[in-house]
């Protein structure tokens, strides 16, 4: 079964047989956050 966030993938065979969830890739380029003083000053007091 394939979807936007993965696949699973059978590993081996017979009795030791078992899947593992493969993640689909990231974007390239991830788009860029615009950060308002606002959250700039709660970033900052969750740092504290």
């Amino acid at each position: 079964m394939e979807n936007r966030t993965g696949y699973y993938k059978t590993n081996l065979s017979g009795k030791m047989a078992y899947k593992s969830f493969v993640p689909s890739a990231l974007p390239a380029v991830p788009p860029i956050v615009e950060m308002s003083e606002e959250m700039v000053s709660l970033l900052v007091k969750a740092n504290y």
